[in-house]
């Protein structure tokens, strides 16, 4: 492996998946391409390709093997993401688990096409990506065209741009809950009110009646019990009129403090809708500041690679007017053949 002796790098000889548990990891005829999921599109693009074996693994959960390496969240740490058929799956435990806006840079290799079964596209996982705050900023397809390495860069402005929309949308709630208890409280306050013209109505009428009965009374006995009876009933009546208005007056009260809220949510979601406006467009100005980035690297890519066939094509050219003009130095084909540098891609499945 390329990391392998390196002081700050520390490799792992386990396998790795979204969540932890048994796997089988398949291995093919074709170097670098095993995983723990079966081949599809990849037949597609090597239709010699053929598996080999079938190995039973006991894999480690993503999230338990980033957090088992203690990252910083001061520093500025970087994630490479090469699980074949777990890329988008693996970024999705880590999100759950609160572990992603820990990297300010994600860098995953896989097609454009779904490679292996359960995989997803590299315009999926972008996309996906795009939605949790991280924007792509490079395609590279010099080491293999058919699974590019895709580079995402965090953009803090549009995490809290997230953020503020979530907490709009949390005030909106809010502010429809008190509107409702307002209405609630006024529906109430309403219906005592209501009560309170019922009892002094009917206070007035027994007062009425009293009287009444006081003049028409000849026996003073019975004028004097009928009198006490109701004076015992417009006492009562009193009582509950006393606490139907102070009940009245508690409403009234909490009726203010609940406008008093609302006025002052109000201010404040007008505030963060102001925030979130001029957040939207700095996020539209960095878009376009990072499109304009992108296009310039691609083209500088295109150009550095046309400028290194020219001279290798140059080399080409006088290696074959060299050899032509001194025959006791030709070398045979095999010999040229074994002097040929060879590679051989190692298993990506690593997570560095």
């Amino acid at each position: 492996m390329k990391a392998q002796g390196l002081e700050q790098v520390s490799v792992r000889n386990l396998a790795a998946a979204a969540t932890p548990g048994p796997v089988t990891f398949f291995r093919y005829n074709l170097p670098g391409a095993g995983a723990i999921h079966p081949a599809a599109a990849l037949n597609d693009l090597f239709p010699g390709i053929r598996e080999r074996d079938a190995i039973q693994l006991s894999a480690i959960g993503i999230c338990e093997l980033i957090a088992s390496l203690g990252l910083s969240a001061d520093a500025d740490h970087a994630l490479v993401l090469e699980l074949a058929g777990e890329e988008l799956a693996s970024l999705k435990a880590l999100l759950n688990c609160d572990l992603l806006h820990v990297f300010g840079s994600v860098s995953v290799f896989c097609g454009r096409q779904p490679l292996y079964e359960n995989g997803a596209s590299g315009q999926m996982i972008s996309d996906w990506l795009e939605d949790q705050g991280f924007a792509l900023v490079e395609r590279d397809e010099t080491e293999d065209p058919d699974r590019p390495r895709w580079s995402y860069k965090r953009n803090p402005l549009k995490i809290e741009c997230r953020a503020l929309e979530a907490q709009l949308e949390q005030s909106k709630r809010n502010k429809d809950d008190i509107a409702t208890d307002r209405d609630q409280q006024a529906k109430l306050a309403a219906e005592r009110q209501a009560r309170i013209e019922e009892l002094t109505t009917a206070l007035n009428a027994a007062k009425a009646e009293t009287q009444k009965q006081s003049q028409r009374a000849s026996d003073r006995d019975q004028q004097a019990k009928l009198a006490a009876e109701r004076q015992a009933r417009i006492e009562e009546l009193s009582d509950s009129l006393s606490a139907l208005q102070r009940d009245n007056a508690m409403l009234l009260r909490m009726q203010a403090l609940r406008d008093a809220d609302l006025k002052d949510l109000q201010g404040r979601y007008a505030e963060v809708v102001d925030q979130k406006d001029r957040q939207t467009k700095l996020i539209t100005q960095l878009t376009e500041r990072l499109t304009v980035a992108s296009s310039y690297l691609q083209q500088l890519n295109l150009d550095q690679l046309e400028a290194a066939q020219t001279d290798l094509s140059s080399q080409e050219g006088t290696t074959t007017e060299s050899q032509s003009k001194s025959p006791a130095h030709k070398e045979s084909p095999e010999a040229l053949k074994g002097a040929r540098p060879t590679s051989k891609r190692t298993n990506r499945n690593r997570t560095q």
